[in-house]
């Protein structure tokens, strides 16, 4: 979930200003971009989602960054969702 949580924080940095670009987030966490984008790509998930994997203990977040994300919410349910 510590994931769930960078990737607001840093789409925040990004929204506030306070950072200027992915690239410069990366450099500052000492991570490389593409972690960083895979990452952030979790703002994205619809609120559904997130609370299906909020609420699943045997969650892996590694798992849905790694996989397409469709568009539409109501396909991000469908795709990403853990059943519950």
């Amino acid at each position: 979930m510590r994931a769930l949580g960078l990737a607001h924080h840093w789409q925040r940095l990004l929204d506030e200003q306070w950072a200027a670009s992915v690239a410069e987030i990366a450099e500052a966490e000492g991570m490389d971009v593409t972690q960083v984008r895979r990452v952030m790509q979790l703002t994205l998930l619809a609120p559904e989602v997130v609370e299906r994997l909020v609420g699943s203990p045997d969650a892996v977040l590694e798992k849905v960054m790694r996989r397409s994300c469709p568009n539409a919410w109501s396909d991000k349910m469908r795709v990403l969702a853990p059943p519950g």
